[in-house]
């Protein structure tokens, strides 16, 4: 069904950062957001003629802001840790959005092994706090996931440049720890409530530099 009335999203995006180097080998960044979202867009369902018709309207906005942390330092040997944390919150004139992690805590491995070949590890740490249905909310949509546990997915990967300049290998686990996670969407997504993740993956690339 058409809208006349419908217009185009807003969004405006502030982030500024400052990075410094410590000891000559490990570099810090802390940087701070403020994201701002208007008249976004949501579809909903009408009738039409006893037909069921999808309408598109301009519903709330959103207002996020966070900050994030990270440190890369080199370990020697060709060796390199990284870890930070990113703390978002967020809000809308409706409620808190489902789908917006409060903390993310990361941190990385990666180093040589062989000459030409290089073993990687990465994890994250996610916690989203969402906020509570109502009782309402929840009589409402029965189906829709109220909250998801904190989790943490393990990656890890590796990668051979040892057949020339030009060949490059890599093969790879996602969530190693094989996590079964399920993430609630918003009402414009119905009838999905949620969306189930990856378990674990194996992947690989095959890359050539010409």
């Amino acid at each position: 069904v058409g809208n006349p009335k419908l217009h185009s999203e807003i969004v405006r995006t502030l982030e500024t950062s400052v990075e410094h180097v410590l000891f000559g080998r490990a570099r810090v960044t802390v940087s701070a957001h403020r994201d701002s979202y208007r008249d976004l867009i949501h579809e909903h369902e009408v009738e039409l003629d006893g037909e069921p018709r999808i309408h598109y309207e301009n519903d709330e906005g959103t207002e996020s802001w966070g900050t994030e942390t990270s440190v890369h330092a080199g370990l020697g040997a060709g060796w390199s840790i990284r870890a930070g944390h990113a703390w978002s919150h967020s809000e809308s004139d409706d409620g808190e959005p489902h789908n917006f992690p409060a903390h993310v805590v990361n941190g990385g491995l990666r180093g040589p092994i062989a000459p030409g070949t290089y073993l990687a590890f990465a994890a994250a740490w996610v916690d989203h706090r969402r906020r509570e249905l109502t009782d309402e909310e929840a009589a409402a949509d029965p189906d829709a996931v109220l909250r998801v546990p904190p989790y943490l997915l393990v990656d890890a990967s590796l990668r051979t440049e040892g057949w020339g300049d030009r060949l490059g290998l890599q093969v790879g686990v996602r969530n190693v720890l094989n996590r079964r996670i399920t993430d609630p969407v918003g009402a414009e997504h119905k009838p999905i409530v949620q969306v189930d993740q990856e378990p674990r993956t194996l992947h690989g690339a095959v890359d050539y530099r010409f």
